[in-house]
């Protein structure tokens, strides 16, 4: 029988290697609450993959229902590219940056 301490603690792990947080969802019983705020977060790690989840491959009809990128919407989008940079490598410490590009765009509709 497994050690109950070393489950637990390979099942942590899987966890925080997942990338996606529509896999983690699978794995995890109860991800947000209600309100939509993420649960059970043991690490800021944790967190990481929610800057993508929403991503749903949206960028060409956010571009058609913007009637194309004018520059200043290439100018602000290249801006918040870069804080998106920046908030990723200080926060989790990793230079691999994560960009949520879809996610980014569709702010700009609103």
């Amino acid at each position: 029988m497994i050690d109950p301490a070393a489950y637990d603690d390979a099942e942590s792990r899987a966890y925080r290697a997942s990338s996606s947080w529509r896999w983690r969802a699978l794995m995890t019983a109860s991800v947000l609450d209600h309100s939509s705020f993420p649960m059970r977060v043991r690490s800021i790690l944790d967190l990481k993959p929610l800057l993508d989840a929403m991503d749903m491959m949206r960028f060409e009809r956010h571009v058609r229902e913007l009637g194309g990128l004018r520059e200043d919407d290439l100018d602000l989008l290249a801006t918040a590219m870069q804080r998106v940079a920046l908030f990723y490598i200080q926060t989790f410490h990793d230079p691999n940056v994560v960009v949520p590009l879809n996610s980014l765009l569709s702010l700009l509709l609103t």
